[in-house]
């Protein structure tokens, strides 16, 4: 059972902090769409990073080489990010060190699935062709620190709030903020291709949603839950587009979306509903998910033995092998009722509802005794003015194309604080009026 830390989480989060003069200039580029493609030193990189490994090109479906100098050897654990992540915050020298060595590889796994976007996406491979990406992206990380795991995020957690934005994560200790260029938390003052890494959460779509995940749950074969086959009620890769389309910004585009580290724990969740699908598949509908792949066109980049973007010696139905998860990576289940969060700090970052019987992500509202926190309030007022008035710091910037997700539910940022002072207790509805 893996043991979870926001340092080992965000081991890799400093790999492309600048400075702010630097962020400005590069805002001067939010309208010139960058070249993500890969090229031959790229591939080059990727070809010694997979050697390092001890992943020599494959010869044939699952003929993957053990190693004795970058894979851990053993399963270890991914951990929701809502487990004790505090515990070692603000970051250990260690840590710094780490992340200082890691400078360039943020870069290379955004250039990756850009390239990826029109090849595992809406097809069969999207989600073998990701558990294979995000793998190799947590090896990486080993290569520097081999206590580091991916954590997922459970956005589940943060949806069943009364509004999302309004959740812990979205502050300095965890993610940083969630409205603007990044300028808080471990991945401040980072730089994408057009400038500073941005984020407008709360603006369109959802998170996660229970029910969506039960209904993914409900089926029995890749092919039901995978584009193009799956009916909207059952596609797990429309559903992943919400956090996408949620936290806005750079996530919500193809090209960009590798460039926020809240996207690889994001993916490490899609991976873990594959995964809980995957054993319903074998123990409850007694399908063989190592051997389940969707018939696809020979000519489609989704064919089953189709080279994979990125980690051409892997073909698609690699990803659908066993050996991920005997070999190299589990999941720790979500954390559930009655102790959603245990020998994590006080106040907790989760806490148990025990009306919905579901754990819920605690407000970054309230302090630590329960009352309402003035300077977040009066910050969310500012923020709430200037989305009301329509103004805007900067003109959006040209991503080009975004993810499909569904709709909005209504809940956005623009009433983050009328949705948190409905569902506050009496007595602190008037400090919420103060604000609004």
């Amino acid at each position: 059972m893996g043991k979870f830390s926001l340092c080992s989480v965000f081991v890799f989060l400093m790999a492309k902090a600048v400075d702010t003069q630097t962020t400005n200039h590069q805002d001067l580029m939010w309208n010139i769409i960058p070249d993500m493609s890969l090229n031959e030193k790229d591939r080059s990189v990727l070809r010694n990073i997979s050697a390092s490994l001890g992943m020599e090109p494959i010869q044939e479906p699952f003929a993957m080489q053990s190693n004795a100098c970058g894979f851990a050897g053993s399963t270890q654990a991914r951990t929701s990010t809502q487990r004790p992540r505090i515990s070692q915050y603000p970051p250990s020298g260690k840590f710094l060190v780490v992340s200082r060595n890691m400078d360039g590889y943020i870069d290379l796994f955004a250039k990756i699935h850009a390239e990826a976007s029109d090849k595992h996406h809406s097809g069969a491979s999207f989600l073998p062709w990701h558990r294979v990406y995000i793998t190799m992206f947590e090896e990486v990380l080993r290569m520097y620190d081999r206590s580091v795991f991916l954590p997922y995020w459970a956005s589940t957690f943060d949806d069943a709030m009364s509004n999302p934005v309004n959740s812990i994560l979205w502050t300095d200790s965890y993610f940083g903020n969630g409205e603007g260029i990044v300028t808080s938390g471990p991945a401040a003052y980072w730089v994408t291709g057009q400038g500073g890494l941005e984020r407008n959460y709360g603006r369109g779509s959802t998170l996660f949603k229970k029910d969506q995940i039960q209904q993914v749950l409900s089926q029995c074969y890749l092919a039901n839950i995978s584009r193009p086959s799956a009916p909207p009620v059952y596609d797990l890769e429309g559903y992943h587009g919400g956090p996408h389309v949620w936290v806005g910004g750079d996530m919500s585009a193809f090209i960009t979306t590798g460039y926020d580290p809240v996207f690889y724990m994001h993916h490490a969740y899609v991976d873990y509903i594959w995964e809980q699908f995957r054993r319903r598949q074998r123990y409850i509908c007694r399908v063989e998910p190592t051997r389940d792949y969707p018939e696809v066109p020979v000519d489609n980049s989704n064919h089953p033995d189709a080279s994979m973007t990125g980690f051409e010696w892997y073909i698609n139905r690699d990803g659908i092998g066993p050996q991920w998860i005997n070999n190299w990576f589990n999941y720790d289940p979500e954390p559930s009722c009655p102790d959603c969060c245990p020998n994590c700090p006080s106040p907790a970052p989760l806490y148990c509802d025990s009306v919905k019987n579901t754990c819920v992500s605690r407000s970054k509202i309230l302090d630590s005794s329960g009352q309402l926190s003035g300077g977040f309030a009066g910050a969310m007022a500012i923020s709430s003015a200037r989305m009301g008035s329509g103004q805007q710091e900067r003109p959006p910037r040209n991503r080009g194309r975004e993810f499909d997700a569904p709709p909005s539910d209504g809940r956005t940022a623009a009433t983050a604080l009328q949705d948190a002072m409905v569902a506050a207790p009496a007595t602190l509805q008037q400090q919420f009026r103060t604000f609004l």
